[in-house]
């Protein structure tokens, strides 16, 4: 497998803190993740044009972070990662499939990797 990188998502607001991934809802058109960050309003993140995704605790990316967690918590993996190791199934089809990019949304517990062919968008929850 090649070596990760990945670069911050420009354009989210990066809070001090990364968030507390609360929670997700997906149904065949979008996935929203509940995101709650440190003295701020919980916030939506929703990716369309799906093509998976996964849900696994922080301690189990480990091999990821050279060293420690960089700061931020929504990152566009450019090598190495989820989708790197799935396109070496023969079965993964969407390891052909032109245009899909792979996001991961860094939690305090849990990281949410999606593949999805848009950019996700963000919206405060109001209270």
């Amino acid at each position: 497998m090649s070596e990760f990188t990945a670069s911050l998502v420009p354009g989210f607001p990066y809070a001090p803190t990364v968030p507390e991934v609360g929670g997700l809802d997906y149904d065949i058109w979008t996935l929203r993740i509940t995101l709650h960050f440190e003295e701020s309003p919980p916030a939506y993140l929703t990716f369309k044009d799906l093509s998976g995704f996964r849900v696994l605790r922080e301690g189990d990316l480990l091999e990821y972070w050279s060293t420690a967690r960089p700061n931020g918590w929504l990152w566009e993996v450019r090598s190495g990662g989820w989708m790197a190791s799935e396109a070496q199934r023969p079965g993964f089809i969407s390891g052909n499939t032109r245009g899909i990019r792979e996001f991961l949304v860094v939690g305090q517990t849990d990281c949410v990797s999606v593949l999805s062919s848009s950019a996700p968008e963000f919206s405060r929850i109001q209270p």
